[in-house]
């Protein structure tokens, strides 16, 4: 077995092909083990509640060696925190358009199921392999792994901080910048999660958080200080990137910056109608 992921909190682990165990770390400190006991036993409920579903991890069950540890689908391909930090440049229009749109219908689907995720960023985004193509079209559209990135897709994970309030669960998790805004306060709700969403479509499109020149997140604790002092004043001031208006869903974006949007499904059918006209029919032939 290998170590795939190294958590604050957990570790995935590789335990057969296609399959990762998240187990828990352990604590010596009993608030600690009772915080990372609830988020998993959290996360375990929502999976189950949440069922099968192209855009959500897959869940498969406990591990028969330790009850508290989730039997996962691995992703071929990591989160997206980490795909992007390994190919810096933006992905190609189409692809980011994809994403995007699969981003929502995550966002969309939970939240019919009266769950709320509350931490919305790039490394809760699962990258997996479709289908690996043999020929691909223009060298643009490959990996390093030789995959067509249009052959890749995401799926929503981290369940530990979530909220269902039909089940009385509470994780107890909370966004921090940029996929939360200050003027939200410290409670999970529907305009959090949209918020979030339109950070997440930000960083898919630009491969760069918010207000961010270089690629990947903060680096250090003082780094990410420093970046929260920064951008927190001009969330609240309603001073946004400007360059968002020049991204294919730079409107839908905003939208959900500005809490524009009542629910997921309405990002979806925008999201739907700039597939529409932005995408080239080369990439529809892909999609089938």
């Amino acid at each position: 077995m290998s170590v795939t992921n190294l958590g604050n909190t957990s570790s995935v682990i590789r335990v057969r092909p296609g399959v990762v165990e998240k187990r828990p770390h352990n604590y010596k400190t009993p608030q600690l083990q009772d915080s990372v006991a609830t988020s998993f036993a959290v996360e375990r409920q929502i999976l189950e509640h949440l069922g099968d579903h192209p855009r959500i991890v897959r869940y498969l069950g406990q591990s028969p060696d330790d009850p508290r540890a989730l039997l996962l689908g691995e992703a071929s391909h990591s989160d997206l925190q980490t795909y992007l930090d390994k190919h810096p440049e933006p992905p190609p229009p189409g692809q980011a358009l994809r994403w995007c749109r699969q981003a929502a219908e995550a966002v969309a689907y939970i939240h019919s199921r009266g769950v709320l995720h509350c931490d919305l960023r790039p490394a809760n985004l699962l990258v997996e392999r479709d289908a690996y193509q043999s020929d691909v079209d223009d060298a643009d559209d490959a990996d390093d792994h030789g995959a067509s990135v249009v052959s890749l897709s995401l799926r929503l994970a981290d369940f530990g901080g979530s909220v269902c309030s039909a089940l009385s669960l509470d994780g107890g998790g909370l966004a921090s910048t940029p996929f939360w805004h200050p003027v939200l306060g410290h409670t999970e709700s529907v305009a959090l999660d949209l918020f979030g969403l339109g950070s997440l479509m930000y960083v898919i499109f630009t491969a760069r958080w918010p207000y961010k020149d270089t690629p990947g997140r903060p680096g250090t604790i003082e780094a990410r200080e420093a970046y929260e002092a920064l951008v927190d004043p001009l969330l609240l001031a309603e001073q946004y990137p400007r360059n968002v208006d020049c991204l294919p869903v730079g409107a839908v974006i905003r939208r959900c910056w500005t809490r524009g949007y009542a629910t997921a499904d309405e990002v979806v059918q925008d999201l739907a109608g700039v597939f529409v006209g932005e995408t080239t029919r080369r990439e529809v032939i892909r999609r089938g």
